[in-house]
């Protein structure tokens, strides 16, 4: 494959990787003009009055390789009306007045091998870390979330509704214990005033002397104040009554008085 400078008139050979580095344009050495190879371009070396090959501007159209055949009739089945962005840019660099509209190029098999492995590897990435460290991960509230929208957790339990301010002291009532030295009894009826179930609160429980100055103070949780056969994962009702009977130590036999907390 040769072509000819339109300046000087020297041949230069050519093949297809010089083509494609200019998209079909040159500089000659010799005269150092630019020019498109593929507007005088012959096959064997061309003599002093050999002309170029290529069809006029008006009648150019893009040659049509390798048809596919039907299996069995040997007849040739229709060309493709579509081309590539490619296509059409090697179609424009050789001078084809009719352009189709280049279409999106759909991605090659090599690029959807490589988008399906990035994907599984994605997916063991997260398994592996799940094994590792499952429950650190369903704590987090994002990976829980994300993990529940496709399928690999279960919906987090609704949160508890909790408001202190709407639980009450009903009655209270402190006294020496019956049976024991320096012990005491406290009685005292806790109720939710709120419009729905609440989870059993901790008791914050402080001792005075007659001064009023803090002796003692301790919380206790559901479980070290409610009865052995209770269930604690419950809660109390709307507007029930909790009663409440704890036996304390007496610290010196000085206290007189109490206050009650909920946490």
């Amino acid at each position: 494959m040769f072509t000819r400078c339109p300046g000087c008139h020297t041949v230069h050979p050519l093949n297809a990787v010089l083509l494609a580095q200019g998209n079909g344009l040159y500089r000659c050495g010799k005269c150092n003009k630019v020019s498109n190879a593929l507007q005088n371009l012959f096959d064997q070396w061309p003599g002093a009055g050999d002309k170029p090959t290529t069809p006029e501007a008006g009648n150019r159209q893009p040659p049509v390789l390798g048809l596919p055949s039907e299996p069995g009739n040997g007849q040739p089945a229709e060309a493709p009306t579509e081309i590539s962005d490619e296509e059409a840019a090697l179609l424009k660099a050789a001078g084809f007045g009719a352009q189709a509209e280049p279409t999106s190029p759909a991605p090659a098999n090599g690029q959807r091998a490589w988008m399906a492995a990035a994907a599984a590897m994605g997916v063991v990435t997260l398994l592996n870390l799940f094994f590792v460290s499952g429950d650190a991960l369903l704590a987090s509230p994002s990976i829980h979330g994300a993990l529940e929208k496709v399928g690999l957790a279960d919906p987090a339990p609704a949160p508890l509704y909790r408001n202190l301010e709407l639980l009450r002291l009903a009655s209270s009532e402190m006294h020496s214990h019956p049976t024991l030295d320096e012990a005491l009894i406290l009685n005292a009826t806790v109720v939710n005033r709120a419009d729905r179930e609440q989870p059993f609160p901790a008791l914050q429980i402080t001792l005075f002397d007659a001064q009023n100055q803090p002796l003692a103070a301790r919380v206790f949780g559901p479980e070290e104040y409610l009865p052995s056969t209770s269930d604690l994962d419950s809660g109390m009702p709307p507007g029930a009554y909790l009663p409440v009977i704890m036996e304390l130590m007496d610290p010196g036999q000085h206290a007189v008085g109490f206050e009650m907390k909920f946490h």
